[in-house]
């Protein structure tokens, strides 16, 4: 039986976002299923969005960064 191995390719920043200009990232998400189970970090481990804690819904949104806290990566 054959395996096909897909290389994990590690995170590379493309987006640069100058929140003193007041730019934002706004991520959309369509879930399928009953019982959506997902959760998107950036790549020091911050959560920017989750279906935990959350009525199951087919659409996410979430704004980013909401908060001088949400810096970016250097």
């Amino acid at each position: 039986m054959a395996v096909n191995e897909t290389p994990i390719v590690p995170p590379n920043s493309a987006v640069l976002v100058d929140g003193e200009a007041g730019e934002f990232l706004l991520y959309k998400m369509t879930a399928l299923g009953a019982t959506p189970m997902f959760t998107l970090a950036d790549d020091r481990g911050r959560t920017i969005m989750t279906s935990e804690n959350i009525p199951p819904q087919m659409n996410y949104e979430r704004r980013w960064p909401q908060s001088p806290d949400d810096d970016p990566v250097p």
